[in-house]
């Protein structure tokens, strides 16, 4: 069953993070792929679970498509049939895999024009692209990639018919946790997060999206510390 899945994980998480040096990076990359498995299945339904109340996408966008989570993501989407519509600023820059049901979109996000003609045909939408660099010392540097476009995003999903929009976020935007008592939504949000410009402009991000959720499906997703295919030694992948 899921519940027992999940609890296989932990127990697999546990295991390895308490024993091995090579724990750590063992469940970074198990909760990466578990993150693409959840991600991709947003747009997958169960007849037999939720019959009558939605439909499995055909074709979909995903934002960022040069990142490492969007390129992994895309290739999950494609394995599981779908048709993707990469948006990038440069289709040079995109380094992951190439199909004939990929589209790769060259334009900027925060341009309306540019997201309107991007989202012609599209059902959903994965706004992954973000600046994630910590070391920017203004807020409004972030505010500007990552939570001022939501409105100006979502008034264009919504105009387009756009059914389920997912956006991705942070785990920095939840208060700290521990093993014993997970970080939840509801936790305090506090110190040193608190105190991360980019965390505040995801925080920022989160509540205008949620101002749309009588409007069109939303659904935000909080990911951690990454590692994997297609990223470069800039990104999380220097750990290596």
């Amino acid at each position: 069953s899921h519940d027992n899945k999940n609890s296989i994980t932990q127990q697999m998480y546990f295991i390895y993070y308490k024993t091995t040096k090579q724990g750590v990076i063992f469940c970074v990359l198990l909760a990466k792929y578990l993150l693409l498995y959840h991600l991709a299945e947003v747009f997958v339904v169960s007849a037999s679970k939720r019959k009558n109340r939605y439909h499995r996408m055909i074709k979909v966008l995903v934002t960022g498509a040069n990142g490492m989570l969007a390129s992994n993501l895309i290739d999950e989407l494609l394995r599981k049939g779908y048709s993707v519509v990469g948006m990038v600023r440069r289709r040079s820059s995109y380094r992951g895999v190439q199909s004939e049901n990929l589209e790769l979109f060259e334009g900027d996000f925060k341009n309306p024009q540019h997201l309107e003609a991007a989202l012609q045909g599209c059902s959903g939408i994965f706004h992954v692209a973000a600046i994630t660099d910590q070391s920017l010392l203004k807020y409004e540097e972030y505010e500007a990639v990552n939570s001022k476009p939501i409105a100006t995003l979502m008034n264009v999903v919504v105009k387009s018919g756009v059914k389920r929009v997912v956006l991705v976020s942070t785990a920095n935007t939840i208060g700290n946790g521990t093993w014993e008592q997970p970080a939840t939504e509801t936790k305090e949000w506090v110190a040193p997060l608190s105190q991360s410009f980019y965390a505040r402009s995801k925080v920022d991000a989160e509540k205008i999206f949620k101002t749309y959720t009588d409007k069109v499906e939303c659904i935000t997703v909080n990911p951690t510390f990454m590692l994997g295919r297609f990223g470069t030694s800039a990104g999380s992948n220097q750990i290596f």
